[in-house]
């Protein structure tokens, strides 16, 4: 399906490629040497990412749904980071926004031919910044989950930023543009840790 403005009017043609990758493949590498419970600012700073700090807090929580690190609270409506996956006998903090990402990663996973815009991510996750979700996103990619698209739509002179789940056997030209809102699955994810601990395996439950 072509993008056009009827599709969802909130989607706008955009000619600039997202930038800061190697920012955000740094944050990812910081992680793996994370001192329990540091402060957000001091891991935006080490990466590069004090001016976009909204895409930094986004590829935090966004690590944190691939177990890289976790949230914990430190005081009234403030995280600290953690390294590694949460402990089975902590609780998710309100503030940390680990399953809302999670729930992106299913909805991509479900569906490995779709090119999906920001937009429509933001509405996975509970309707996030553009900013936040595009932070998470390019973690994703670094993480080597997923992969970044721009799409040149016919009736447009500009192209649109899209994200799909990484498969080797998807080219770029068998994406299939998939706007508006997609329907919310229930969230039920089991990550399985390889021999090699960057590697992830979503699997979704099967449904009765």
């Amino acid at each position: 399906m072509p993008f056009t403005k009827a599709t969802n009017p909130r989607l706008k043609p955009r000619w600039r490629t997202p930038t800061g990758w190697e920012k955000y493949a740094l944050l990812l590498e910081q992680l793996q040497t994370l001192v329990p419970r540091t402060q957000k600012r001091e891991l935006l700073a080490a990466a590069g990412l004090l001016a976009d700090p909204r895409g930094g807090i986004g590829a935090l929580h966004a690590a944190s749904a691939v177990g890289k690190c976790y949230a914990s609270t430190d005081g009234r409506r403030r995280l600290v980071w953690s390294p590694g996956r949460r402990p089975e006998n902590e609780p998710i903090p309100k503030l940390a926004r680990e399953n809302e990402y999670k729930r992106v990663l299913l909805v991509l996973a479900s569906d490995p031919h779709a090119a999906m815009p920001t937009a429509r991510l933001q509405d996975v996750a509970g309707r996030r910044s553009r900013q936040e979700m595009a932070g998470a996103m390019k973690l994703f990619v670094a993480a080597g989950l997923v992969v970044h698209l721009i799409l040149q739509p016919k009736a447009s002179n500009g192209g649109i930023t899209c994200w799909g789940w990484l498969r080797s056997d998807v080219a770029p030209e068998q994406r299939v543009y998939r706007p508006g809102v997609p329907p919310q699955p229930p969230l039920s994810l089991d990550w399985a840790y390889g021999d090699n601990a960057d590697v992830y395996v979503l699997q979704r439950e099967q449904e009765p």
